[in-house]
């Protein structure tokens, strides 16, 4: 399966805006290669307006991705519904269920693996491999994993055991949230990571994933705050190092989040837009959805936010229209989905954009897809 034309993955949670928005973000059907989190059954859904149960709640996978990809390969990680409560909700593991369902929808999903995975979840991958010759696995290792770099035979005895090669696996290096001080020594950190891959066959796509986005906003009412997306400077400086690396990671980030729990919550949302610039992230907070205000809240919102000299105008993309049509109070309000969507369209067109000149190649080409054969993962 090709991976070559993608640059970027972004690491999203599933839920409505960032599912919208991996369809709508400028160049993605042929650049993206999205990975989904996740997240336990039991938070609203915004789609149908409703509750899911566990065994709705995974079986609508499929055609909600359906519904908003029509790129390549997505990635899914299931590590937050490897229970019995999913489990049985379906009748077969979570994560097999899940990549089935996207089968079945004629979406190329694919399973994300950590070596701390749980021995189900891991059986669930090595059947999707027996089943799925030549579709490709993600392992995700964190920095304090990739001693495993050290021998060869360790990372392949890994790999072996989850019916994998190097050629049908995308390395996800994930630093998480990263705290920087110097971005020259966390490059060289990185290289000297990296330098025991330099004797083996290269991997199918190699990717480093950080952010600097805060887990805790601390944000009140009426306030705003910027971050230095440090983690976009400390991949620019790793470009510039690339004679360096045997094989170039490509990048990685969390777009305009990082949940370290994703543990469902049923709450009146707070108006607020995330955005975010070349140099930083940025997050406009207003007051709750709950009465006098309504969700009319989100209108002062994104009049602030369009006075920000970071906002990029309103045909920079659809979502940064959609941001100015709410500052103008112009249509309806929308609800706290659409308003994530559009901060994430904006961020992966920015973030896609970015790569395109740092990398020196087109934004967009042509994709010709090809459907999916319906295959039995167990």
């Amino acid at each position: 399966m090709n991976l070559s034309s993608t640059i970027y993955m972004p690491q999203l949670k599933w839920k409505f805006g960032e599912l919208r928005a991996i369809g709508s973000a400028v160049g993605g059907a042929s650049r993206l290669l999205p990975l989904f989190k996740i997240p336990p059954a039991g938070a609203f859904d915004q789609a149908e307006g409703r509750v899911l149960g566990a065994a709705e709640y995974i079986r609508s996978f499929g055609t909600k991705l359906a519904n908003n990809w029509s790129g390549g390969v997505i990635f899914v990680d299931g590590h937050w519904i490897d229970d019995d409560r999913h489990s049985n909700a379906v009748g077969q593991h979570a994560l097999t269920e899940l990549l089935e369902r996207a089968r079945l929808a004629h979406v190329m999903a694919c399973p994300v693996v950590s070596i701390t995975s749980s021995s189900a979840y891991q059986e669930a991958v090595r059947r999707f491999r027996r089943h799925n010759r030549g579709w490709p696995i993600c392992l995700r290792v964190t920095l304090a994993e990739t001693d495993i770099f050290a021998t060869r035979e360790r990372l392949d005895a890994i790999l072996n055991q989850l019916g994998g090669t190097p050629s049908e696996t995308v390395l996800l290096i994930d630093a998480g949230p990263i705290f920087v001080p110097d971005i020259g020594e966390l490059v060289n950190i990185i290289i000297e990571t990296l330098a025991p891959l330099s004797s083996r066959e290269p991997f199918a796509r190699l990717f480093w994933s950080s952010t600097t986005f805060p887990e805790q906003h601390g944000l009140k009412a009426g306030e705003m705050a910027r971050w230095p997306r440090t983690d976009w400077l400390v991949y620019r400086r790793l470009v510039e190092r690339a004679n360096e690396l045997n094989q170039l990671p490509l990048f990685s980030d969390y777009a305009l989040e990082y949940p370290a729990y994703y543990k469902p919550i049923r709450a009146s949302p707070t108006a607020h837009l995330r955005y975010s610039s070349e140099a930083d992230y940025l997050m406009v907070r207003g007051s709750s959805t709950k009465k006098p205000h309504g969700y009319q809240a989100i209108f002062p919102v994104a009049a602030q936010l369009i006075d920000m000299p970071e906002f990029k105008g309103e045909s920079y993309s659809v979502g940064n229209s959609y941001i100015k049509n709410l500052a103008n109070a112009l249509g309806k309000t929308g609800h706290a989905g659409m308003w994530r969507w559009a901060s994430t369209d904006h961020h992966l067109t920015m973030v896609l954009q970015g790569l395109s000149q740092l990398m020196n190649v087109p934004l967009e080409i042509r994709v010709e897809p090809s459907p999916a054969v319906q295959m039995e993962l167990i």
